[in-house]
């Protein structure tokens, strides 16, 4: 009997994967399809003239014979042209794309040097001051090309949302997800054009198509949040170049959780005093920036809720292809409501014929869920934040940016760089916290400093503090 009911089963599903067209799942590779390069430049209103290293008139006063004698007094007055990535988003997958996001850093000549408007630059390579505008070209392939304009840009978020004049179908939108703790560990992909540094410039001619475009792969590393900005972050292990900047990073079913965004490295002195790279860390924006920002410029994206579009709209779909839609969407619809009432009747069929009957004082138990670790900040600086612990993983804590979970500012007293780790076991319910060296140590509520190196365990409910009481931890489980 058990064999017969598998076997109906099996054919029903056979029959209605027959009747259901295969729907093609959105990968990495395929998300090239969205991408385009972006490319910024400074003109000259008179030859057209390419300005690279720009200054802004207002921002040069009486100073530029001592910039030129010394140029680290540029600082930020300086802003260089060059190119990164942009990606398409649209309501659904058959509406042409118009909008696209890039990094805010992407554009920093054109927002600073006028904005589009005329306006007067110094050139620094040339010595010389020129009238013009800043503009900035979407580069779909050799030769073809097309202005794009500002939308939105926020730098503090490093997020700008560009458009064309008009839709385009050369490019197809890609969907938005926001990422998850649970996600940490999972492989993602940041795609772009790399080796095109922001202060090389390329002509546009010498730009390919989606072809050289590459996929890069790594795991989510962590998800956090900036001390200072606020600003969403995702640490991730893909090798990001600087042509990266402003392309999307995507899961394993090509959706978009974040943005390509920037490169911190570290830098020590080896044995014979030479500065060599320590360690490179790579980082996204994560895409929720992003899409707080479309929405509020009502700009329609696919993949979670967006407003509806007030321009531009959709591109009408032939009516011959939306009859087709139509007609597999009743045939799936069919026949999932096909498989539901068999699998319903068999599944009452075998509970009817082998169910024994339950004893009468017989209750139901529900298995206990796994509990989560906590480690929450009672600092003044955190208000009360608290990170989720992964099984068996470590967070850092302490005054790096780049390498800890939770951040404090610069100059807080008692607080190193990477001050401890934290780690929790939910089998045995314990957290282990150790001391990393920390120049001011690490501290039980009960004033026993922990060894440098040496792991301590740790139950819910316990503290501990870094330096200084101000600066005290209370672990949770929930």
């Amino acid at each position: 009997m058990a064999k017969r009911i598998i076997s109906i089963i099996v054919a029903i599903f056979v029959l209605a994967s027959l009747a259901v067209p295969a729907m093609a799942a959105s990968s990495q590779n395929e998300a090239r399809d969205s991408l385009i390069m972006v490319y910024v430049i400074f003109e000259d209103v008179d030859g057209g003239t390419q300005h690279y290293n720009c200054v802004p008139q207002e921002k040069i006063k009486d100073r530029i014979d001592i910039i030129l004698d010394n140029p680290k007094e540029l600082g930020n007055m300086l802003y260089t042209a060059g190119s990164g990535t942009g990606f398409f988003v649209a309501e659904n997958e058959t509406t042409n794309p118009q909008y696209l996001l890039t990094c805010q850093h992407v554009v920093d000549l054109y927002t600073e040097c006028g904005a589009g408007e005329i306006t007067t630059i110094f050139d620094v390579d040339k010595n010389a001051y020129y009238e013009g505008r800043a503009k900035i070209y979407g580069i779909f392939d050799s030769n073809d090309y097309e202005e794009l304009y500002v939308v939105d840009s926020d730098a503090k978020k490093d997020v700008a949302i560009l458009k064309l004049a008009e839709p385009t179908n050369k490019r197809k939108p890609i969907p938005l997800h926001t990422p998850k703790d649970e996600m940490v560990g999972d492989k993602m992909y940041v795609l772009g054009y790399p080796g095109i540094s922001s202060n090389s410039i390329v002509s546009p001619t010498k730009i390919s198509d989606i072809s050289a475009a590459s996929v890069k792969d790594g795991i989510i590393g962590k998800l956090f949040v900036e001390s200072g900005s606020g600003t969403n972050h995702i640490e991730t292990t893909c090798d990001i170049q600087s042509g990266h900047s402003g392309g999307p990073g995507v899961d394993e079913n090509g959706n978009v959780i974040g943005i390509a965004s920037r490169i911190v490295e570290r830098y020590k002195f080896n044995s014979q005093g030479v500065l060599v790279p320590e360690e490179t860390n790579k980082y996204c924006v994560n895409i929720s920036e992003a899409i707080d920002m479309l929405k509020n410029n009502n700009v329609a994206f696919m993949g979670e809720t967006s407003p509806k579009p007030t321009s531009p709209q959709p591109t009408p779909t032939p009516k011959s292809e939306s009859n087709s839609i139509w007609v597999f969407i009743v045939i799936g619809v069919a026949a999932a409501v096909v498989i539901a009432a068999a699998v319903v009747i068999i599944i009452l069929v075998i509970k009817k014929k082998s169910k024994p009957a339950a004893p009468a004082n017989t209750l139901h138990q529900d298995a206990p869920k796994p509990k989560s670790g906590y480690v929450r900040s009672l600092a003044m600086q955190h208000r009360g934040m608290r990170v989720k612990l992964q099984p068996n993983n470590q967070i850092i804590i302490g005054r790096s940016k780049a390498d800890c979970a939770i951040v404090y500012k610069e100059g807080t007293p008692g607080v190193s760089g990477r001050h401890c780790s934290v780690s929790y076991d939910p089998n045995s319910n314990e957290f282990t916290v150790t001391d990393l060296g920390s120049s001011y140590g690490t501290v039980l509520q009960n004033g026993t400093k922990l060894t440098s190196g040496i792991s301590h365990k740790l139950r819910a409910g316990d503290r501990f503090f870094l330096g200084e009481q101000a600066n005290m931890i209370v672990l949770e489980v929930e």
